[in-house]
Order: C-alpha cells, then structure tokens, then sequence
C-alpha cells in the first residue's frame, strides 16, 4: 500500500512539472508569434513606403531604361516648363491613354495580320 501512495504522489507531482513546462512552452510559440508578427509589418510597411517613394521619384518606373524613356520625360519635361521655347499650356495639353494607362494610339491597330 506505500508503493500505490509513493506512485500516485509521484504521478501527481510528474503531472503538475509536465504542465508547467506545457504552459511555458505555450507562452514561448505566442511570444514568438508576436515576434514574427511584428517583423512582418515592419518590413510590410518599409517595402510599401520604399515602393511609394520609388515611384514618386522615377516618372514610367516600369519602363526599361532606354533612349525612348528619356526622350519622352524629357520631352514632358520641356513641355511643362513655363519659359520653355516648347512649353504648352495647360488648357491646350492632351493625352489619350488606354485602360491599362498606356498611350493609347490615334487609331485602332488591326490585329491577325
């Protein structure tokens, strides 16, 4: 009869270690959860904020960068300069762009030929 105590005492006791170390472990996957969460949007919002500001600085950034390119920002460029022998109001300044916001041209390509 003192073993059945000694086992149930130590059963018991096991029992109450073995959910110490469960609940630890659970408080240490949240706390690194929280971590990883944290990461994720600081480097979110750092990419959103680089791409933002990519973007503001480098006019057609999809654009490869060729002769084309920087014929036709610079182009812009001049057009929109007051003083500029090519300068044109902005009453009179027309663009015609398609629905995917590329130039769209004067009239309709003919595809399949």
């Amino acid at each position: 009869m003192d073993n059945d105590y000694l086992i149930s005492e130590f059963n018991a006791e096991t029992i109450q270690k073995t959910k110490k170390k469960l609940l630890l472990f659970i408080i240490l996957i949240i706390i690194l959860a929280i971590i990883c969460v944290v990461f994720m949007i600081l480097y979110i919002s750092e990419k959103i904020d680089n791409d933002s500001s990519s973007k503001e600085k480098s006019p057609l950034n999809l654009w490869k960068n060729c002769d084309s390119k920087n014929k036709l920002i610079d182009y812009v460029k001049k057009a929109t300069k007051e003083g500029s022998s090519y300068f044109i109001p902005k009453e009179d300044r027309v663009a015609v762009f398609d629905f995917d916001g590329t130039l769209f041209q004067e009239t309709d390509p003919i595809y399949g030929l």
